[in-house]
């Protein structure tokens, strides 16, 4: 094989340099067969240039390791040859549950050269960590050990010995904590740094990598992305943002989500860059957010990626007085970004804040906004090379039906970074074609110039008595006021109309926000009616997921609470709700309180349960005792 990296070879200014890129043979665009290949290039063409830095804190002073290109290929394959010598091969899973700590990269690669890695949700409960164990069926778990995270280490002991494939458990740390346990550090630094104890053949089709997507409510599915997979999401990242060996990534995402591992982890590094991973819990440090600008001086930082979030509270972070001139981009994902935040925070930092659209089944990537091309605020961008993407009236019907430019439908898309299915094929039911066509559930159109533009979650629009709201659009007037730092829309439960918007808000730090203010202000700018919201609720956070996105179905629970306090207040004021559950279904199991009624507690109960009873979301309702 040719040592070749996956630096930028074309700048993507429209769909003509996409098509441009096809127009070339792939095998001599991307020669690698494997993840290792793309490793020995970079070692080769770029040996002493950096390429991991990981700080144990917000001070950039503060670094655990840093390897340069060929160091970093040494410490792979003695990750590699440690996994090799306790017996994992090409369909065994080694799998990792720890923040990011310094050994953790090079020993993830190394897990994929030698079989499976799966990287796991290291703030999953106990039960659903021993569930994806267990599915995958584990042979090598790494973890810390109660030294290094007491709290994760609680978590995973009860466990290790319920999981019936496990034959190996290595700890981050200076000990061993039972007999059950190898020293990770003590086994690595015995293991040869230069070849590969047990070399074999790795296609492009060959498994590399398990992630998993779900775990908070019902059963998890596992996504089984090959080294092809991650290759092509490497190589169509440097593509689209212009990566090449001078550039230096900051990296604050998790490495058990996608996008810790491919845009900002495996496309940098092979590309020659550098990637500096934030701390051992990255963007979730407190610390990190408010240190990031002295961060991007020290290592003159040329890119850097952040959910919306994340970018929305960076936004408020001053720069005072810290150099940035490094910076030429700034890339953000995972969820839509208000415009005006979006816009906001590229006015501060003087570069292009680009969109990019991924999902965990297309190994992050699917399309991005050009750099430096035409960029329309609230699209998606361009497709990457070597893939098709298509907007389709009904997927299920006819994948191939497509909308014309301007028209909303379903995306769905197919091509070298897409996975073939779920671990469990029983989940490819609704989520892939026949033909191989996975379908996103995203909501969108394309422009005159094939950019996409995403208008929504098929799962999130709020339908109001027939109306398709969207509930970007009414986030999007929300965050223009002064006060409002963050927003998000969801459907409450309507007898009468089904469902009807209502608005869930934060206030920007050392603002007044009143919400008879803002129900003002979203009146006069929002001209359809049905899309106002019903109700507006002030809270201290929007509830997140581990990676800073707004997680709308706990935002959803939160409105059928408030709507049976509501309901409960109309029946009678001495009706109470006391407690609430929530079933994988979205279904709902009230306890209620009716002590205190002022009337009839019969029919006053009787009342409450007609009322819910109408609602489109199942209700069970129980009482307190008397």
């Amino acid at each position: 094989m040719t040592a070749k990296t996956t630096r930028c070879v074309r700048e993507v200014l429209s769909i003509a340099d996409v098509e441009a890129l096809e127009s070339d043979g792939y095998d001599e665009l991307v020669p690698a067969q494997n993840i290792y290949d793309l490793f020995l290039a970079t070692a080769a063409r770029h040996g002493d240039r950096p390429a991991v830095t990981v700080l144990r804190s917000a001070d950039p002073d503060d670094v655990e390791v840093s390897y340069t290109h060929r160091e970093f290929l040494e410490e792979i394959t003695r990750a590699a040859n440690l996994f090799a010598s306790l017996g994992v091969g090409e369909t065994d899973v080694v799998a990792i549950a720890s923040k990011t700590y310094g050994a953790v990269p090079a020993v993830m690669w190394g897990a994929s050269v030698a079989g499976i890695v799966s990287t796991l949700n290291y703030l999953l409960a106990p039960d659903v960590l021993l569930e994806l164990l267990t599915l995958e069926r584990a042979k090598v778990l790494v973890c810390p050990g109660p030294s290094v995270d007491p709290e994760l280490w609680r978590k995973l002991a009860p466990i290790i010995d319920r999981v019936p494939s496990l034959e190996h458990v290595l700890v981050i740390g200076n000990e061993a904590p039972d007999g059950r346990c190898r020293n990770l550090r003590r086994d690595l630094a015995a293991q040869d740094p230069h070849t590969l104890r047990s070399p074999r053949e790795i296609g492009r089709d060959a498994l590399a990598a398990y992630f998993h997507t779900g775990g908070t409510t019902g059963s998890p599915k596992l996504v089984p992305q090959t080294h092809g997979n991650q290759i092509h999401s490497a190589w169509s990242f440097a593509q689209s943002l212009g990566a090449t060996e001078i550039d230096v990534a900051i990296n604050g995402l998790p490495f058990f989500h996608v996008g810790g591992v491919s845009p900002w982890g495996l496309a940098i590094l092979a590309a020659g860059g550098h990637t500096v991973i934030l701390s051992p819990v990255g963007y979730r440090d407190p610390e990190v957010v408010r240190n990031v600008w002295r961060i991007v001086e020290h290592f003159g930082v040329t890119l850097f990626g952040a959910v919306p979030t994340t970018i929305g509270v960076l936004e408020d972070v001053p720069i005072d007085g810290a150099d940035i001139s490094s910076l030429r981009l700034v890339l953000t994902g995972g969820a839509a970004i208000s415009p005006s935040v979006a816009d906001r925070f590229a006015k501060l930092v003087g570069v292009p804040l680009i969109e990019q659209y991924g999902m965990t089944e297309t190994s992050s990537a699917i399309s991005c906004t050009p750099v430096s091309g035409r960029r329309q605020r609230g699209s998606v961008g361009l497709r990457h090379a070597f893939m098709e993407l298509k907007v389709v009236r009904d997927p299920l019907i006819d994948p191939m039906d497509e909308c014309l430019a301007g028209e909303t439908g379903i995306v769905v898309c197919r091509g070298r970074q897409v996975a073939a299915g779920y671990a469990d094929n029983s989940h490819d039911q609704g989520s892939f074609t026949s033909g191989g066509w996975l379908i996103t559930g995203d909501v969108g159109h394309f422009t005159d110039d094939a950019q996409l533009v995403l208008t929504g979650r098929k799962k999130d629009l709020i339908i109001r008595s027939g109306h398709n709201l969207d509930p970007a659009a009414i986030e999007e007037v929300a965050n223009v006021h002064p006060a409002v730092a963050t927003s998000a829309a969801v459907g409450m439960p309507d007898a009468y109309a089904g469902e009807v918007p209502v608005l869930f808000v934060t206030a920007k730090p050392d603002s007044s926000l009143v919400v008879d203010e803002l129900a003002k202000h979203m009146e006069v700018r929002i001209s359809e009616p049905p899309a106002r919201p019903r109700h507006i609720f002030l809270v201290p956070q929007l509830p997140l997921t581990v990676v800073g996105k707004v997680f709308k179905p706990a935002l959803r629970e939160m409105a059928i609470s408030e709507k049976l306090r509501m309901e409960a207040g109309k029946v009678d004021p001495g009706l109470f709700l006391a407690a609430i559950t929530f079933s994988a279904d979205g279904s709902a199991s009230a306890l209620m309180d009716c002590r205190g009624a002022s009337g009839d507690r019969t029919r006053a109960r009787a009342r409450f349960e007609r009322e819910v009873g109408d609602l489109t979301v199942r209700i069970d309702v129980n009482w307190l005792a008397d």
